[in-house]
């Protein structure tokens, strides 16, 4: 006979916080109109690519939301931590919400359980269907780091005819003479590991950039091999 597959939910059981029932009770005090805000906004949210989009998501979820503001916002977030144990190589609807109940963390009023087990259904269905997507999501991040977010910002930066010189120069004599100044765009790329990459260009060089990427977007959208990226675009 053949071992019986258990959710990733039910391998990581042990290392859920205490306050996890806690939070995930307030799920079910949510109510149906604030439970189906979230399920309708969920595969946005699970699109999101940067942490700032993620972040975005959130708070819009959140702010379509009626209730005690703490209280919204602990039962998100312990659906978060749901969405992020989903393994979608290997979890299945049926199975974990299966072993959800094995775990006793649903309610004990037999009306309220079954709510919170149909909801938990369309919960975990929407992260089903959104499986191959983060397969290939996965296998894309594989062997080198994996671009997380990039923000930039411009830094206006004066340009002295003469710069003051701290050793030579006195300061009560010393007059800036500015001839000008020029924009500085700033760059900060995060990976999903290491420190951020920060580095600074103008923008002759950031247009050479965007071209590039412009470049290599057309040419991935010629690829016979990459149907799915043609039909994002």
């Amino acid at each position: 006979m053949s071992k019986k597959k258990r959710s990733a939910l039910y391998h990581k059981a042990a290392t859920l916080d205490e306050k996890f029932k806690e939070h995930l009770d307030l799920v079910w005090t949510l109510g149906k109109k604030n439970q189906q805000n979230i399920l309708s906004e969920l595969p946005s949210y699970l699109l999101s690519i940067t942490d700032s989009e993620e972040a975005e998501a959130r708070e819009q979820i959140i702010a379509s939301l009626d209730g005690d503001p703490q209280d919204v916002i602990k039962a998100f977030h312990v659906l978060e931590a749901l969405a992020k144990l989903w393994n979608p190589r290997n979890d299945t609807v049926d199975a974990t919400l299966e072993d959800i109940q094995i775990l006793h963390v649903l309610p004990e009023d037999e009306q309220i359980k079954n709510e919170a087990i149909a909801f938990l259904k369309e919960f975990y269905t929407i992260l089903e269907n959104d499986s191959d997507r983060r397969l290939r999501k996965s296998a894309s991040a594989e062997i080198l780091p994996y671009l997380v977010s990039c923000t930039t910002s411009i830094d206006f930066r004066l340009v002295l005819k003469d710069k003051f010189n701290w050793r030579t120069d006195s300061i009560e004599e010393y007059e800036p003479d500015i001839v000008g100044q020029i924009p500085i765009i700033l760059v900060r790329i995060k990976l999903d590991e290491g420190e951020p990459k920060v580095f600074q260009c103008e923008a002759e060089e950031l247009a050479m950039l965007i071209r590039k990427f412009q470049a290599t977007l057309k040419e991935l959208s010629q690829s016979t091999d990459n149907q799915s990226f043609k039909a994002e675009l």
